[in-house]
C-alpha cells in the first residue's frame, strides 16, 4: 500500500481535493472530494499531515508519494502562514482558526523576536555546527525572556531551535523534509509531486501506477489563494537576510534534492529545472546533480 506525505505548504490542500482520504486521521473516512471519477492514486488510504507525522514510522508502505516544493519558498510560506499576526488577519477575514488560544500565547514571542520575515532571517545569521548544537536547546526561561525583552541571544536561540527541530513554535516550520525523511523507509519506492508542476506530476504518477493515459481527472480548485490579500507580515526579504535564511536551510535543501533524486518520476531534466529554481532563490548555495 502507498502513502501520501503532505509536507506543509507544498500544495497539499489543493491536491487533497482529489483524494478520497486527504484529511487528518481523526476525520471520518472517506473524506469529501469533488471527483466524479477517482484515479489510482486518489484512492490511496493513507495520508500523512499535521498532526500525523509521528505515525509514519509505525506503518509499512510499499511506496510514498511526496508533496515537495523548493525549500526556500516553502520555508517562507510556512513562516508567514504560522505567524500569529497573519493568523489573526485570516480569522478577521472569516477563516476558521483552530486552537486560537495557542496562537495568542505565541504572539508575544513573534512580536518581540520575529515581527517580520527579515527579523526571523537575521536571527539565523550565526551558522549552526555540531560543536554548538546543544547550545540552541530551548528552555522556558528563554521564552519568558524573549516575551519580556528584545534580547538578541534569546531570539537567536528560538530561531535556531525552530530550524533544528528542537522547538515546535510553528508546526509547518518544524515538520519539514528532514523530519519526514527520518521516519520513512528510504529503500521503498518514491514519487514526487512538485508544487511547481503539481498536476503534471500527479497525472504522470497515476499513469506510472497503471492508470490509463488521458483518464486522470484533476481539480481546478485553487485552494487558499492569498495572492490578492494583504497580510500584516509579508514575504519581503532583503538580500543579506536571504543569505542568512538560505544558509540555515542548506541541509533541508540536501534532503529535498535527495527525495527528488530517489523519485522514479523525476528525470534529469526535472532535476535541472528544480536546481535552477533553487539557484534563483539561494544563489550563494552550491547546488549540483
Amino acid at each position: 500500500t502507498g502513502a501520501i506525505l503532505h509536507v506543509g505548504k507544498t500544495g497539499g490542500s489543493t491536491l487533497s481535493k482529489v483524494l478520497r482520504n486527504g484529511c487528518h486521521s481523526f476525520v471520518k473516512k472517506p473524506c469529501k472530494n469533488i471527483l466524479q471519477k477517482e484515479s489510482i492514486a486518489s484512492r490511496i488510504t493513507t495520508y500523512y499531515h499535521t498532526p500525523d507525522f509521528d505515525k509514519i514510522h509505525k506503518r509499512s508502505h510499499s511506496f510514498y508519494i511526496w508533496l515537495t516544493r523548493d525549500p526556500f519558498s516553502r520555508t517562507i510560506s510556512a513562516f508567514l502562514y504560522g505567524h500569529p499576526r497573519n493568523i489573526a488577519a485570516r480569522k478577521e477575514m472569516g477563516e476558521t482558526v483552530y486552537n486560537y488560544g495557542n496562537v495568542l500565547r505565541r504572539m508575544p514571542i513573534y512580536d518581540r523576536c520575529f515581527p517580520t520575515l527579515n527579523k526571523f532571517a537575521v536571527s539565523l545569521r550565526h551558522p549552526q555546527n555540531e560543536t554548538h548544537k546543544t547550545h540552541y536547546s530551548i528552555r522556558r526561561s528563554d521564552l519568558i525572556s524573549a516575551k519580556k525583552t528584545k534580547k538578541v541571544k534569546e531570539c537567536e536561540k528560538i530561531a535556531r531551535s525552530i530550524v533544528e527541530h528542537q522547538f515546535k513554535l510553528s508546526e509547518h516550520l518544524y515538520y519539514d523534509f528532514r523530519s519526514f525523511y527520518q521516519q520513512v523507509d528510504e529503500k521503498k519506492l518514491f514519487f514526487s509531486v512538485r508544487t511547481e508542476y503539481l498536476w503534471q506530476d500527479w497525472v504522470q504518477i497515476n499513469e506510472m501506477l497503471g492508470q490509463k493515459p488521458g483518464t486522470v481527472q484533476i481539480s481546478d480548485w485553487i485552494g487558499r489563494d492569498s495572492t490578492n490579500k494583504e497580510f500584516p507580515v509579508s514575504a519581503l526579504i532583503g538580500e543579506l537576510e536571504r543569505d542568512y535564511l538560505c544558509s540555515a536551510i542548506e541541509e533541508e535543501y540536501r534532503i529535498y534534492f535527495q527525495i527528488l533524486y530517489q523519485s522514479v518520476n523525476i528525470n534529469q531534466e526535472d532535476m535541472i529545472s528544480m536546481i535552477a529554481v533553487a539557484k534563483q532563490n539561494c544563489p550563494k548555495l552550491d547546488f549540483h546533480m
